[in-house]
């Protein structure tokens, strides 16, 4: 599903008007990091193990803050999804309190 997610978002790039900059080779190696990104913090953080993955606390926000910013850089809403499948990981290490507002936040991205 991941890998899924990721190969949407960079077609959703490649899908993007002629007048967005589609060809742009800066905005596709932003896109490519990204998606490279966020399918390696997605496995670090959602693999089932029998104990929390290593040092979550610094990777989370790394993986939101990267994807994020290039998801706002690319614009359009292009990598959307990658956005929404790190924020999703808040489900499965912060309590209710604080990961359903964050999700429903990287919803409205």
């Amino acid at each position: 599903m991941t890998v899924n997610v990721a190969v949407i978002a960079l077609h959703n790039v490649a899908d993007s008007g002629p007048g967005s900059g589609a060809a742009d080779p800066g905005r596709w190696a932003v896109a490519v990091t990204a998606a490279v990104l966020a399918v390696a913090f997605q496995l670090h953080h959602g693999v089932p193990r029998a104990r929390p993955a290593r040092h979550w606390r610094r990777t989370l926000p790394a993986h939101i803050l990267a994807v994020t910013a290039a998801a706002l850089h690319v614009g359009e809403g292009a990598l959307s999804p990658l956005v929404g499948l790190a924020v999703a990981n808040t489900l499965l290490w912060l309590p209710a309190r604080w990961s359903v507002p964050a999700v429903a936040l990287g919803a409205g991205q």
